[in-house]
């Protein structure tokens, strides 16, 4: 917080405290003290950076607001609001939201427009209250299939993301098409794990298919060397080496 700010207030008597347009670039830590008072806390139009882990000791926190700051992260402690309702973090420069956002099982509103974000966790999937997303003007590629499983959700608008092909631009804000998408790009993915698995298991069985052709091959080599062995001693072998040997030792007689 700048030294030419006044102090921080507390909340007034219905637990709101308004600190926008401050130009500050850190929050005063003794926010964070404010732990049952607080209800509804107001950071936006400011210079902040970093949001400091203290806002999970904020645990009455109902709504949320410090869009238009210059966050590129948020913290994970912010799955600890269990009672929040609403988020603002549009106007900031996050690439994507913490997975511990899951936490946040009270969340209906989240507002996330305006930064540049590449992805969204699949986590997002977690939140059954949700009811409004708001995902214009980013970077998204994809949404997961996992936002299919929020069955809240009422209002989605992820329109002015150029690379998100898995929705038709004139869909992006059609929340029950977009939901119908994710589920079924869920439901090929859960297909396309089968068939990896079952791939797999094949690659396996003939792996081991092939490894037991070699022992058999190795049994037959050694069966063929043993039946050889074997023949040169059959009685039958000997009597005709000492026949031939008889025949030899008769000739040279004669000869002598």
């Amino acid at each position: 917080m700048e030294e030419y700010d006044d102090l921080v207030q507390k909340p007034d008597d219905d637990g709101l405290l308004d600190l926008s347009h401050r130009a500050w670039v850190n929050l005063d830590d003794t926010l964070w003290e404010f732990t049952q008072t607080l209800l509804y806390l107001n950071c936006s139009y400011n210079n902040i950076q970093v949001l400091s882990p203290g806002i999970g000791e904020l645990v009455m926190l109902r709504e949320f607001d410090i869009s238009c700051n210059q966050l590129q992260a948020l913290p994970a402690e912010l799955g600890k609001l269990t009672r929040l309702k609403k988020l603002k973090v549009n106007g900031n420069q996050l690439k994507t939201l913490p997975p511990e956002i899951a936490g946040c099982k009270m969340l209906e509103e989240l507002q996330a427009s305006e930064n540049g974000m590449q992805e969204l966790p699949v986590d997002v999937g977690k939140l059954d209250m949700l009811i409004t997303l708001q995902l214009q003007n980013n970077d998204l590629k994809e949404l997961p299939p996992e936002l299919g499983l929020c069955s809240s959700l009422e209002t989605i608008d992820c329109s002015l993301n150029q690379e998100l092909t898995m929705v038709p631009q004139k869909l992006r804000t059609d929340a029950p098409i977009i939901l119908w998408i994710c589920r079924k790009a869920e439901g090929q993915r859960t297909r396309i794990d089968d068939l990896e698995e079952i791939t797999a298991e094949m690659e396996e069985l003939a792996r081991l298919n092939d490894e037991e052709k070699i022992k058999l091959r190795d049994q037959i080599s050694k069966l063929e060397r043993t039946i050889g062995d074997l023949e040169a001693e059959r009685p039958e072998t000997y009597l005709k080496v000492k026949s031939k040997a008889i025949e030899v030792q008769s000739k040279v007689c004669v000869i002598s």
